[in-house]
């Protein structure tokens, strides 16, 4: 049984793992660290978060640890919180750790690490690492199994510059129609780790030639939306709206209707909608005080970005950040009046006009056009009411 080096920027994440190994084998059940984290591990690369896999069963590991959290899903995972880390602890499938990694979608996330660092590695994933290989044992299985796997396939392509196995890509193909059962939360992200891979260029090309893109949910995203993204320069250090932006940039979705089946939270979908909307202005103009409040030095900054990172002429963010820090005030609860005050002040109920006046008045005061003082905003809001 080989045992596994482990570089030193790792080795805190595996003795972070230990204690949970320990506690597991003490009470009576074998317990494996698997996937991602030994894959990084065996790449040579910096291990994000850990997995184990045990003959515990759920309800067994509850009672083995005191910070337990049910995900109450059909891979019975239970997360362990031990000394501030969390760990995804999964009952293992099958009478063995062997038999669990032959499930498992592709051999190189089919390695276990006992706690002795010896490697358990049946379908010979090592291998597959070293000549760079996506493969997967029995792919019609293991694909049919979770069609988002095929997607999975290239996004892994993607992250690590690995081949798609040719048995593999052509069950991809024959079965690529199949993705379109998977929920779109699940392709988003998988999706969103593709486009953000390093080797993006080339993973893409294969989605492409796949027929897989058929299928991901979108009509829009088509082989121009494709070629598109692959031209980008490589997006794994940018900010994940920005990305995003790239991405609804790729298939021309602008409206908010298109984004909400798209991104899979409230937040993020604001975010981009904002960065789309500020990058449609900026195609027809510069930014100035009030299209700048309006925006957000944040959004301002990405759209800047986003014109950078495709060639567009962009304005340095020296130069945004200037035009920003000269502005009289940059949100409203910079404002010297609140709707508090003008209910006070003009003895109203509240009503459609406290929101227009306030906005009124922000917006004269972020222009330059009125001193932020509050007596002052207080009377050209009286003056503004009489004239209208």
């Amino acid at each position: 049984m080989k045992t596994v080096e482990v570089e030193r920027h790792n080795q805190k994440m595996i003795d972070g793992a230990e204690p949970v190994l320990s506690q597991l084998h003490e009470r009576g059940f074998l317990a494996y660290i698997v996937g991602g984290a030994v894959r990084d591990l065996l790449c040579k690369r910096p291990i994000t978060d850990i997995d184990i896999v045990t003959e515990a069963t759920p309800e067994e590991i509850s009672t083995v640890f005191s910070k337990t959290f049910s995900m109450n899903n059909q891979h019975q995972t239970v997360i362990v919180r031990h000394s501030g880390c969390l760990f995804e602890v999964t009952t293992q499938r099958g009478k063995s750790i062997e038999e669990d990694l032959l499930m498992r979608d592709f051999t190189i996330n089919s390695i276990a690490l006992d706690k002795k660092g010896q490697l358990f590695d049946p379908l010979d994933g090592q291998s597959d690492i070293k000549n760079q290989v996506i493969r997967s044992h029995n792919p019609a299985a293991r694909m049919s199994e979770d069609p988002l796997r095929m997607l999975r396939a290239y996004r892994f392509s993607s992250d690590l510059g690995f081949k798609v196995a040719e048995n593999l890509g052509e069950i991809i193909r024959y079965q690529a129609e199949t993705l379109s059962r998977v929920a779109m939360e699940r392709i988003s992200k998988e999706f969103y780790k593709l486009v953000s891979g390093p080797f993006k260029h080339t993973a893409l090309k294969e989605v492409a030639s796949s027929g897989l893109y058929k299928h991901c949910g979108l009509p829009q995203f088509d082989k121009k939306a494709i070629s598109f993204l692959r031209e980008l320069p490589v997006l794994r250090n940018e900010k994940e709206e920005v990305v995003w932006t790239f991405i609804c940039l790729s298939m021309g979705l602008t409206s908010e209707s298109h984004l909400k089946g798209f991104l899979f939270s409230n937040q993020l979908t604001k975010d981009v909608r904002n960065r789309l909307a500020a990058f449609s202005y900026r195609n027809n103009h510069s930014w100035e005080a009030l299209s700048l409040y309006r925006a957000s030095i944040e959004v301002a900054l990405d759209v800047e970005r986003v014109r950078e990172l495709t060639n567009e002429s962009y304005i340095a963010k020296e130069e945004i950040l200037t035009i920003w820090e000269q502005l009289p005030i940059q949100s409203k609860n910079d404002l010297a009046v609140t709707g508090t005050d003008l209910l006070r002040h003009f003895k109203r109920e509240a009503g459609p006009w406290l929101g227009e006046a306030l906005l009124w008045v922000e917006e004269q005061v972020a222009t330059g056009d009125l001193p932020n003082e509050k007596d002052t905003l207080l009377q050209a809001i009286q003056e503004r009411g009489e004239q209208t």
